[in-house]
């Protein structure tokens, strides 16, 4: 029984604990008979047939056991990166494409076509099959990624790609077969492609196939791109939209073309940095490159369907922040703010994330290369003084993304605390003590806000706050303070006073003092004895500033409790 050419069938047999395909037919009849013929030769612990519709819509298959002998195995959660293809629909994927992108970069750059290209022309594959290594190695890269950490075979499953790409060029060769059914959008235009397309059930893989046949007389990349965006309408229906999306994404995924609409020349990675991240957002307004080109293209992905030729964007992003060259002046400083300011570019407004693994990974990787060393001497090079360095260092904080990043940070920070070449100084009674505990707590309140590690931020914090708090029992700050006061109460306004003016650090240090400041306020008529002033105004006035400065303190009756 033949069924339609968008259904085959793939015969599979279990030996250990792999499966491997063993023939692919389009007759069902055929592949029950073969599947019943290797049962019985006994060399399987299992066989099964597969059924796969493929839907032309969007390039995907619907599987189905329709057949199975023995005993199915439990299986192995597969560890490591997803393969190139698991199925032949897999081969027009995002990520299928993506993976060959990556394994054929160089014969798809050389030859100025796109992987979407290679796996809609049959004359592309042909070309690449003829060539031998490139399409041996490429498979067997995609293998071996398929397979890591698991019990099959990189044979079988180069076996396996290798009859999966046979089925996509068959059931390709079958759509080519009517010439008539794939319109010529250099004919008819993409108004008149939709127009013959909009009602077909096989419109998406047909109007793809359209386009792809168009750029076979183009000679570049760059100039493929400016052929759809030249035919594309913002008000073109949300399927053209799709279409168009997956094949701009690979487009502008290129070298070559991204120089073109940004006029990326390795001189200012910074500018080319903030018009990629402008253009992912449909925002670029004062562009480097071809300015007809990007005003089309920022039209369409203003539209916040682009959802693919934003992630080709971001995977340019990455590759840039990966390489060597510096993004700025070549400061740490500049930078990270150069990397801050994209972030904030590609989050937009509404504070989302960037929803791109890879870039995550190259912006931590980055700013955590940034911190080295080298570059962290220069940057603090000719201070000397400890909480100079400390709020330098933290000065960064804001411009640091990623934990890597945030953890290096945090490495250089702490050794000028906890480490024996300030801790004297920081906890000396020597000089202006009670400047030093300011500082303390300046210090220790800036590290609360920031943003570097848990850890790093909890020792940093206890070790300022014991410096504090050593200072404190050192000097006798509290009796001094009490027996040189004329009054009790005087004694607690100016305790007050100094906790207002952030003096103590957060913990043992603020404990004691308001522990202290709380018995001076118990005592009788504690208000009044604070009043300055002859007049009743000036009383008054004076008695506002002690509540104003007790809030400050965290004194007030609410804080206070």
């Amino acid at each position: 029984m033949a069924l339609s050419k968008n259904i085959h069938f793939e015969v599979l047999g279990l030996k250990g604990t792999s499966w491997s395909i063993l023939q692919v037919l389009h007759d069902e009849e055929k592949a029950l008979k073969l599947a019943e013929a290797k049962w019985g030769t006994g060399a399987f612990k299992a066989v099964k047939v597969v059924r796969e519709r493929l839907n032309p819509e969007d390039g995907t298959y619907r599987t189905a056991d329709i057949y199975m002998k023995g005993k199915e195995p439990k299986v192995k959660e597969r560890k490591g990166p997803p393969g190139a293809c698991w199925k032949p629909g897999d081969l027009y994927s995002y990520e299928g494409r993506r993976t060959l992108t990556r394994l054929l970069q160089t014969e798809l750059e050389r030859w100025q076509i796109t992987a979407l290209e290679l796996t809609h022309v049959p004359d592309h594959y042909y070309r690449l099959d003829d060539t031998g290594v490139a399409l041996q190695n490429a498979v067997q890269k995609a293998a071996i990624a398929q397979v890591k950490d698991t019990e099959f075979s990189i044979q079988d499953r180069m076996k396996d790609i290798y009859a999966l790409i046979t089925i996509a060029i068959d059931q390709l060769k079958e759509f080519y077969k009517d010439e008539e059914k794939i319109p010529n959008l250099t004919t008819l235009g993409m108004d008149g492609v939709i127009k013959r397309l909009e009602k077909s059930e096989e419109r998406s893989y047909l109007l793809t196939l359209s386009i792809v046949q168009s750029f076979i007389a183009i000679k570049t990349i760059p100039e493929k791109l400016k052929a759809i965006l030249d035919q594309l309408k913002p008000d073109h229906p949300a399927w053209v939209l799709g279409v168009a999306d997956s094949i701009i994404a690979e487009l502008i995924a290129s070298p070559s073309t991204i120089r073109v609409l940004v006029g990326e020349d390795g001189t200012n990675i910074g500018k080319t940095i903030a018009d990629l991240s402008a253009l992912s957002r449909g925002s670029l307004t004062d562009p480097q490159g071809d300015a007809v080109m990007l005003k089309r293209l920022n039209a369409l992905v203003d539209l916040g369907q682009m959802r693919q030729t934003t992630l080709a964007i971001y995977g340019r992003l990455a590759k840039i922040l990966a390489g060597r060259k510096t993004l700025s002046d070549g400061s740490i400083r500049g930078d990270l703010q150069v990397i801050d300011t994209m972030i904030k570019t590609l989050r937009g407004p509404e504070d989302e994330k960037i929803g791109d693994f890879r870039l995550i990974e190259a912006i931590d990787e980055r700013c955590a290369r940034s911190l080295n060393q080298e570059n962290i001497t220069n940057y603090l090079s000719g201070e000397k003084d400890p909480f100079v360095l400390i709020d330098r260092l933290l000065q960064l904080d804001p411009l640091v993304h990623g934990e890597t990043a945030k953890r290096r940070l945090s490495s250089y920070i702490l050794p000028i605390v906890s480490g024996p070449d300030y801790s004297s100084y920081f906890r000396g009674l020597e000089g202006n003590y009670l400047e030093r505990m300011k500082g303390l707590s300046r210090v220790q309140r800036t590290v609360i806000r920031s943003s570097i590690t848990e850890e790093h931020k909890k020792k940093l914090v206890g070790q300022l706050d014991e410096f504090c708090a050593q200072i404190l029992e050192g000097s006798k700050l509290l009796q001094r303070l009490h027996q040189s006061a004329t009054s009790p109460a005087l004694a607690g306004k100016k305790l007050i006073q100094l906790m207002a003016g952030g003096y103590f650090t957060i913990g043992n240090a603020s404990r004691q003092t308001r522990d202290a400041a709380r018995k001076y306020m118990r005592l009788p008529n504690f208000i009044e004895q604070c009043m300055e002033g002859d007049t009743d105004a000036e009383k008054a006035k004076s008695v506002m500033e002690l509540q104003q400065l007790m809030v400050k303190a965290g004194m007030s009756d609410k804080k206070s409790g």
